[in-house]
């Protein structure tokens, strides 16, 4: 099976996509990441281009009003790579184990078309999360759970990390999300109506592959490296996001790398443990000064 592993981002999630190019180059060697250009600079994508798969925003996105319309429509991206399965994992994801190889795994085992992880146990829970913190235009999702005639009970998954057999589903995700007005999570909510209306997902432990939210502070990272969850079981993935206080901090970041500086926006987590990972993640960009600095990158400061 061709699996191929994806991401996309834009300069404000240049930092994050440094750090989670070097965790998929640690845990899977051999392989190339494919990046969607979702905003980058030319710079940026002459750096990636050095290092990944850089797929070019295609010409009918370029004047789409956010990010979240170019994710829902990677097929567009895809266009013209070979695959059996996509892996799409966010950018602001750290790897810790080959995940397209174990997902692969699990679904020759059960024939699955997707592969994701719950983080709500129903749509419901969704919805009233968003209500309560006064986003009012969560009631689009309504109207997409409605019109596809969808239970609220359904569990509701989380697209950070997502395993994908079918290149049509893909394309029925674009036209839909497209269609759709903004309001929290437009893409994600379409993708969660999609896959339960067709009948093809399978849910796989989301404290083990796609670790958000709480959770995150509850990871520990053993004597021997291995970062356990709170049922003691390893975690391919940790995904730095969070609906909730406490669990990640905005900082503006200045890397010194030699006499220069990498500067950007980082979610930094609390959790002291996940803290130290990205740290080590951070500090070995000084490996690619030279790369950064070839392509204007770095700017001047350090010491």
């Amino acid at each position: 099976m061709k699996v191929v592993c994806v991401t996309g981002g834009d300069s404000k999630f240049f930092l994050h996509l440094l750090l989670l190019l070097r965790s998929f180059e640690l845990h899977c060697p051999g392989q190339r990441l494919h990046i969607c250009d979702f905003g980058f600079t030319e710079a940026e994508i002459e750096y990636l281009r050095e290092r990944a798969e850089v797929l070019a925003m295609p010409e009918e996105l370029r004047h789409v009003a956010h990010a979240w319309y170019r994710k829902g429509a990677i097929d567009l991206y895809l266009k013209d790579v070979v695959f059996d399965a996509v892996v799409w994992i966010d950018a602001d994801c750290m790897l810790l184990a080959d995940v397209g190889g174990e997902l692969a795994a699990l679904s020759g085992a059960t024939g699955a078309v997707v592969l994701a992880g719950a983080v709500f146990d129903s749509f419901t829970a969704v919805i009233e999360e968003n209500e309560a913190a006064g986003r009012s235009t969560i009631a689009l999702f309504r109207d997409i759970i409605d019109g596809h005639g969808l239970s609220y009970d359904l569990p509701y998954v989380n697209i950070g990390l997502f395993f994908c057999r079918s290149r049509p589903l893909l394309e029925d995700w674009r036209r839909a999300t497209l269609q759709v007005g903004p309001h929290p999570l437009f893409e994600q909510n379409v993708f969660n109506a999609l896959v339960h209306k067709r009948g093809v997902l399978r849910l796989i432990d989301a404290d083990a592959f796609n670790v958000t939210g709480p959770e995150l502070n509850r990871l520990v990272r053993r004597d021997d490296g291995v970062v356990v969850n709170s049922k003691g079981a390893p975690v391919r993935m940790i995904h730095l996001t969070s609906s909730v206080d406490g669990v990640l901090e905005i900082i503006e970041l200045q890397i010194n790398i030699g006499d220069k500086v990498l500067a950007g926006t980082m979610r930094r987590p609390t959790n002291p443990a996940l803290r130290a990972i990205q740290h080590e993640l951070l500090q070995s960009l000084a490996g690619e000064a030279a790369r950064l600095d070839a392509h204007g990158l770095l700017g001047s400061g350090g010491g």
